[in-house]
């Protein structure tokens, strides 16, 4: 008798397996496409490989986003820092600096 065999009919998808990331569809003015494209010249010199453009596009919005988290984090210090002092002058409390 002959062994009946299991076989798995599912189709498997074309294309690149996910990854779990969001495909976000942007529109680049031309200009900052060509400062783009200078970006990833200049980092084929430093580090000697090409870098694509979703690559440096994620590498500059990654450090954008951190400088400008750094900034708003430095303000929000500054900030507390400007409302202590008016508190304390409005106390009659010398301020510690």
């Amino acid at each position: 008798m002959a062994k009946a065999r299991v076989s798995d009919n599912r189709k498997r998808k074309p294309g690149r397996p996910k990854v779990g990331a969001v495909l976000v569809g942007v529109r680049i003015p031309p200009d900052l496409l060509a400062k783009l494209d200078h970006f990833i010249a200049d980092q084929k010199t430093r580090v000697r490989w090409k870098m694509g453009r979703p690559k440096a596009i994620r590498t500059v919005l990654e450090f954008a986003l951190e400088q400008l988290q750094e900034a708003f984090d430095k303000e929000d210090a500054a900030a507390a820092m400007r409302k202590k002092r008016s508190e304390a002058s409005h106390s009659g409390r010398p301020v510690r600096r």
